[in-house]
């Protein structure tokens, strides 16, 4: 069962969003997204972008101000032409908020309920900014090129705006990541995976990166163990996360798929000509090759067989076991 504690507290951890605390710096950065032209733009103050990566200004007793790169906790984000303000925090990679590792991401403080409790559809913003080591990788480039071809398709997150020089896209935010009680509370949920799947091979396209190849491992393990789970256990596991780039929006109940970074056009990693069609290498020791997206598909039809299998044995099981007064 250390598999399923492991699951149980990795995958079924809550959002947290380390900006809701009081951070050490009394300001965050200003940035300006203007969804007429899609250009972001950053307000120059006590922030500096260094080689991408934002840095905070700061004065040390008896010393010149120095800069210091950090991710803020928060971000301020104005929109336009609707200027309206939203407050962007920071998502917890620890907590599992954050499955990749290419990017902070932040979401807007009107959506966390969402995150949090499968919302009733606040509509609201996510911002990513690609980390320092990964930008060679040209990730953001390979997503904004993708999502324009993906412009369209209802289940596709759209640009509001983004920006190669801090390399940071701004998009709505879509919905929370997809849990195991999902594949079984949302109406035909396999075929609205297959359904985003055909839409994409029409088009060319490939994700490469639905699941990372150590949740895949997980995720076979686990559908291997679902019909052998007591009841009890069950309950405890139907509420994890599973890692997929698969977001449920709601109320709508529909599957959306994000972070496309990784994606393939007819089969090279080149979107386009200013993108190098060799495979992601987002550390020294790791080339990404990403996984087929159909390989992930026939995973999730045996976890939802599986967690089917499961559920009627449970409910068998209880029906048989004696009542008490």
């Amino acid at each position: 069962m250390r598999l399923l504690a492991g699951l149980a507290g990795g995958l079924v951890a809550g959002l947290v969003a380390a900006g809701a605390g009081a951070d050490k710096y009394d300001e965050y950065p200003d940035v300006t997204c203007d969804t007429s032209t899609q250009l972001l733009t950053w307000k120059q103050n006590e922030w500096r972008l260094r080689y991408g990566v934002l840095s905070h200004h700061i004065a040390r007793a008896g010393r010149r101000k120095e800069w210091t790169m950090k991710h803020p906790n928060a971000i301020k984000l104005r929109v336009l032409p609707e200027n309206t303000t939203h407050t962007m925090l920071l998502l917890n990679k620890s907590a599992g908020d954050q499955m990749g590792i290419t990017s902070n991401v932040y979401v807007d403080s009107k959506s966390l309920n969402s995150h949090r409790h499968r919302g009733t559809g606040v509509q609201g913003l996510v911002f990513k900014q690609v980390v320092k080591y990964a930008q060679d990788a040209q990730p953001l480039e390979r997503e904004v090129c993708m999502l324009r071809k993906l412009a369209g398709l209802s289940w596709a997150p759209q640009i509001s705006c983004y920006d190669h020089r801090s390399y940071s896209l701004i998009t709505p935010f879509v919905g929370a990541p997809l849990r195991l009680a999902d594949l079984l509370s949302i109406p035909h949920s396999v075929q609205q995976m297959h359904k985003i799947l055909t839409d994409m091979e029409q088009l060319g396209l490939e994700h490469r990166d639905i699941a990372k190849p150590y949740g895949m491992k997980l995720l076979y393990k686990l559908a291997d163990q679902l019909p052998t789970l007591s009841p009890d256990k069950l309950r405890e596991i139907l509420p994890s996360k599973l890692g997929l780039e698969m977001h449920v929006s709601m109320p709508e109940e529909r599957l959306r798929l994000v972070d496309f970074g990784m994606g393939q056009v007819n089969g090279s990693f080149a979107c386009n000509s200013n993108i190098s069609s060799k495979a992601p290498q987002v550390t020294t020791k790791h080339i990404n090759h990403g996984i087929p997206d159909r390989e992930v598909l026939k995973l999730v039809e045996k976890l939802h067989r599986a967690a089917n299998c499961a559920v009627l044995k449970a409910f068998l099981a209880e029906r048989r076991s004696p009542t008490t007064t």
